[in-house]
């Protein structure tokens, strides 16, 4: 189904910023999001954990969001999709695996 560009634009410019159509318009992914907002997260666990008895002596020191977030993550191909038949080829794709049971 194919609808007339003025109308897709129309659809687009009231979508908020965070939106994956938004984000990829202005080379956002995801990912880098995710990624700075992990960043200033541990920073601010590093500056709170410093203040307190435990970061005056070196000891206990808050776990890296960051590490836990990139420990062993890949993006696949099945993870994106460049055009709508792709992505609804796919949503066909699980949705008959889903239904044989896997």
């Amino acid at each position: 189904m194919q609808y007339p560009l003025s109308h897709v634009s129309t659809l687009t410019a009231g979508l908020p910023v965070e939106s994956r159509v938004k984000r990829g318009i202005n080379g956002i992914s995801s990912i880098d999001e995710l990624l700075v907002k992990v960043g200033i997260l541990d920073n601010l666990n590093f500056i709170v954990w410093s203040k307190t008895k435990d970061g005056q002596k070196n000891q206990n020191k808050p776990q890296s969001m960051y590490k836990l977030v990139t420990a062993g993550q890949k993006v696949t191909e099945e993870d994106s999709f460049t055009t709508v038949e792709d992505f609804e080829n796919r949503r066909k794709e699980i949705a008959l695996r889903i239904q044989e049971g896997g």
